[in-house]
């Protein structure tokens, strides 16, 4: 996939743009680009249910390592069940590309706080990473290694 600095000015990742519409969902936002694929926030048209859209641009969806790799990581990640993973929707194709549809998590973040606001938040902190580490040591558990 393209640089996403290299991409024309307001479109993302996957050439969809905020406003796009992706089988029945709209686009909201990028909320990340890494590897091969990227993951908007995206909202259902008729429900108005947020969730998580993976989205495997359909160049690289045409190549059957690729998608597979896509889907294999969908299907791990649905056989994972625990409280602190966000649980996999479906997973389908469009001509856009392959897709995995996750819910959305609520975000909590110390994106902007000082070192000793996070000092004093000790607590919260730990709340915070606690259920991370039990997700992946669950995950580690049902013997699901990044590859």
């Amino acid at each position: 996939m393209e640089a996403i600095a290299s991409r024309p000015e307001g479109f993302l990742p996957s050439g969809l743009k905020v406003g796009s519409r992706l089988a029945s969902y709209e686009v909201t936002s990028l909320l990340s680009a890494a590897g091969i694929s990227a993951v908007y926030r995206a909202r259902h048209v008729v429900t108005g249910d947020e969730v998580a859209l993976k989205v495997l641009p359909s160049e690289l969806a045409a190549d059957d390592t690729q998608r597979l790799r896509f889907m294999r990581e969908a299907q791990l990640a649905r056989a994972l069940v625990h409280p602190a993973i966000v649980r996999i929707r479906d997973v389908g194709e469009t001509s856009r590309g392959s897709t995995s549809r996750w819910n959305m998590w609520p975000v909590a973040t110390l994106a902007g706080s000082s070192p000793s606001a996070v000092r004093s938040r000790r607590r919260k902190v730990v709340s915070m990473l606690t259920p991370v580490a039990e997700a992946l040591d669950a995950a580690h558990a049902a013997g699901h290694h990044p590859s």
